[in-house]
């Protein structure tokens, strides 16, 4: 079993892994016990949820779920396409 104690780089680290996959208890005990503690790494997991929230609207300030702008079945076979080539 890991510590739980974390520095504060391992914890901007796991901060942000914890915004895209769902982490093991102990690391997420580990980030919330450290985010208690440190201001620094509170107001930084602060600004990166802030950041997230702010790249999912478009430049017309309308959240994606509202949004009704969509690409044509084309244009999304031409990406799939794409990403597959590159892969």
């Amino acid at each position: 079993m890991k510590h739980w104690i974390f520095d504060c780089k391992e914890i901007s680290k796991k901060t942000s892994q914890a915004m895209d996959t769902r982490l093991p208890l102990y690391y997420r005990v580990g980030i919330l016990l450290h985010l208690l503690f440190c201001r620094e790494c509170s107001l930084f997991s602060r600004q990166v949820g802030f950041i997230r929230e702010i790249c999912r609207y478009d430049e017309s300030g309308i959240p994606p779920e509202e949004s009704t702008e969509y690409l044509s079945k084309e244009a999304c076979e031409r990406i799939k396409a794409s990403l597959r080539f590159q892969s």
